[in-house]
């Protein structure tokens, strides 16, 4: 992750810039008012869900259990900050964005040689570094278009979204948000979950390859309830 960029978030010194950016996420993204009012939002992206679910029933296709928890996450992420659905199940629309994603969370579930002998690091023998800086370059060209585009549409009309407020947050000359910080900060949130997604992809793979010994070893004791 540290080829993506030193403004990361994860990446900067526990001094007053991070603390600052540590309080915009907590104000702006993640307290209970917004979390409450993002309830619907939940409960559609789900319904996208298990329309996606029966369809491939009715289809008699197989769910990709990675592929579609990566749609589900980026869509909640994506319509909580842009208002927009990011991700489809079943259309080349936004696609790309998708593939991506997908490819960062690949290259860095791949066992790298340099964590365990730090010295071949600059060296980048099996090309994961440089193929992670394309990602995270084109990924914040995608950010740019998306903010270029917000910027344009503000005079007219407005969300009141995350992206809205860190906007906000950006013209006040009071405050230490800049737009590298922003763009920056996206791409943490956007990409900062990949280990979860590559675990549950992992995990998943298990429960199919040895469905009656992984599923015995499940705790469903909650769903009596």
């Amino acid at each position: 992750m540290a080829v993506c960029s030193s403004n990361g978030q994860q990446f900067l010194p526990a001094a007053a810039h991070w603390s600052n950016l540590r309080k915009i996420c907590s104000i702006h993204m993640f307290f209970s008012g917004r979390i409450d009012a993002s309830r619907g939002l939940r409960r559609r992206v789900v319904e996208q869900l298990l329309d996606h679910a029966y369809k491939c029933r009715n289809g008699s296709r197989s769910v990709d259990i990675g592929q579609a928890a990566l749609t589900t996450s980026l869509n909640f992420l994506s319509n909580t900050i842009f208002s927009v659905d990011l991700a489809h199940y079943d259309s080349n629309f936004s696609q790309e964005f998708k593939d991506l994603v997908w490819s960062i969370i690949e290259e860095a579930g791949k066992p790298n040689l340099a964590d365990f002998f730090p010295g071949l690091g600059f060296i980048d023998s099996q090309g994961i570094q440089r193929k992670m800086r394309g990602n995270f370059f084109e990924l914040l060209k995608d950010f740019d278009g998306i903010i270029e585009q917000r910027l344009q549409l503000r005079a007219c009309s407005g969300n009141n979204d995350v992206l809205d407020s860190l906007l906000n947050l950006n013209k006040q000359h009071d405050h230490e948000l800049s737009s590298d910080d922003i763009r920056h900060l996206l791409v943490d949130l956007f990409s900062g979950n990949q280990h979860h997604f590559e675990h549950s992809r992992v995990g998943n793979g298990r429960i199919t390859e040895q469905p009656k010994k992984q599923r015995q070893k499940l705790d469903l004791s909650w769903m009596k309830c």
